[in-house]
């Protein structure tokens, strides 16, 4: 779903379409456009360094809500637990309900 070719195609039509729409400030635009895609670069190589600090079987997480599942594809998470009871609205203190049990293999 999200990736670095896919950031920089996003990245490159809002680019685009503002240059289109305000062709006086194209060289500034297409300056931000470049210094933005370098700053998603360095930040997902950190990201990658930090995770892999972390033994390859502990890599794991538990959400709120699925959103998180293609961040956690990318960088080789496994996604443990999702809490979220009704999609759109945050849990309760009754309805916060965890219905997994914590892998034996990454205690």
């Amino acid at each position: 779903m999200d990736g670095p070719g896919v950031r920089a195609v996003y990245v490159e039509k809002i680019r685009d379409a503002l240059v289109t729409v305000d062709p006086a400030h194209a060289a500034e635009y297409r300056a931000n456009a470049s210094a933005y895609n370098t700053k998603l670069t360095a930040l997902e190589i950190s990201i990658r360094k930090q995770i892999a600090t972390i033994p390859p079987q502990k890599r794991v997480m538990i959400v709120q809500h699925n959103a998180w599942q293609y961040y956690n594809d990318r960088f080789g998470i496994k996604t443990l637990g999702i809490i979220e009871v009704n999609p759109g609205q945050n849990p309760t203190r009754r309805t916060w309900h965890i219905s997994w049990t914590w892998p034996t293999s990454i205690t």
